[in-house]
């Protein structure tokens, strides 16, 4: 039996045509002001500003958790900037380095996941119809787990899910689902509100008893993974409702789905994984999902060992902004460093800043040269075209923002 760990969440993000991305749509701002908020890393941060080639260092400043850098007036109209923070996967830790290359000044937010530990934690026991099942789905707002395997049952309870944010303040919401995708048949429950205390394990009992409906989706390129997440009461609460280990032979796929649940949206989510490659696309609907088109858009780049660069960088098809990455994990397995440049589309190279030794001295198992190439990517939202919009809808001015995008993109050439 396999368990898959899905967090949720919306983000983004992780994150055409148009030649000319020095055109900013936005009036300048000499300032330059970096917000960290919703749980960012307690843990010691750096944010690195440099001039807009990168060549230079202008000023380093260490912060942690949710807080806000005033870099002040800067005459220049752009400039290259560099975040780095820790976060952990299970006990194994990372070193996320983000780095955007030329941007313009302004408010910039940069949005955590939540508390770095878990502010209470869920323990979810399903009742149900006797029958034999292959998925069971546990869904606490913006986070879930999956169960794959068959079994015959009429019970069934998950590990201790760890919560990390709750929208409302001692309360938490619960979707339920126990489903046979061959059989076309399961149950869900909608458990809304329940009361929620910190700092400790919080138990519930649900019944599911409500039938799922099969619908089918077309997908016009071949995936191996496939979700579907909504929001259902709250656009800040976002739960798996459907979880598929889709079957690369075919474009027609089944999906079991409440027919009788009232939903803000659905956000269907479809993924493809091989060695040379990974896409990923998202379509945000009002109503159930039934075709997605997935983009024939891809990326090539030669890697050049010698000066650790991303050349040659050519996009097939449309999109907003590249990512070139770099990373050691195939060296290290306590401490890992991935490394991630983002830049305009136009940009035909790629190469890393040079870190400040006040900064790298502090990161576990951090040599320069031992960082590897570690993938491209192109990504496209239908809400931007250029690395600046991306930049001016997602990173900057987004309090009270909401429906960012309603169609997302990315393709990656594994390295």
């Amino acid at each position: 039996m396999k368990q898959v760990l899905v967090t949720i969440y919306i983000l983004l993000l992780i994150l055409s045509g148009c030649s000319d991305e020095t055109t900013n749509p936005i009036p300048e701002d000499k300032s330059l002001k970096l917000r960290f908020t919703d749980g960012y890393p307690a843990e010691q941060c750096w944010a690195i500003l440099y001039s807009e080639d990168g060549s230079t260092v202008i000023k380093t400043v260490a912060f942690s958790g949710d807080t806000e850098i005033d870099f002040g007036n800067i005459e220049t109209e752009r400039v290259t900037i560099t975040i780095v923070r820790p976060n952990y996967s299970g006990t194994k830790k990372f070193y996320y380095i983000d780095t955007y290359n030329s941007v313009t000044k302004g408010l910039w937010t940069f949005r955590g996941s939540g508390n770095s530990s878990p502010i209470g934690s869920v323990r979810i026991n399903q009742s149900f119809p006797f029958d034999h099942y292959d998925y069971r789905i546990f869904g606490v707002e913006n986070s879930g787990v999956a169960y794959l395997g068959g079994f015959d049952g009429s019970q069934y309870t998950c590990n201790d899910i760890g919560i990390r944010r709750i929208i409302e303040q001692g309360k938490i919401s619960i979707y339920n689902a126990v489903y046979n995708l061959v059989g076309g048949y399961g149950y869900y429950s909608w458990n809304p509100n329940q009361t929620f205390n910190n700092g400790t394990l919080n138990e519930y009992l649900v019944t599911l008893n409500r039938p799922l409906t099969q619908y089918n989706l077309q997908v016009s390129k071949p995936i191996n993974r496939l979700f579907v997440n909504s929001a259902i009461d709250n656009d800040s609460k976002i739960f798996m409702l459907f979880y598929d280990r889709a079957d690369t032979n075919t474009l027609n796929h089944k999906v079991l789905l409440p027919n009788d649940l009232t939903v803000i949206n659905y956000q269907t989510n479809c993924a493809y994984t091989s060695i040379d490659k990974t896409f990923n696309y998202i379509k945000i609907s009002s109503t159930k999902p039934d075709v997605l088109n997935i983009p024939d858009t891809y990326i090539n780049a030669n890697y050049n060992a010698g000066t650790n660069s991303y050349d040659n960088i050519l996009i097939n098809g449309i999109g907003d902004f590249i990512r070139c990455s770099w990373s050691n994990r195939h060296l290290y397995s306590d401490s890992t460093t991935i490394w991630n440049v983002n830049a305009t589309k136009n940009a035909t190279s790629l190469k890393r800043v040079v870190l400040p030794t006040e900064v790298s001295s502090q990161i576990p198992n951090f040599v320069d040269s031992e960082l590897y190439k570690y993938g491209v990517t192109v990504f496209d939202y239908n809400t931007t075209s250029t690395f600046d919009e991306y930049i001016n809808v997602f990173l900057k001015n987004t309090d009270g923002k909401t429906n960012l995008y309603t169609e997302s993109f990315y393709y990656t050439k594994n390295d």
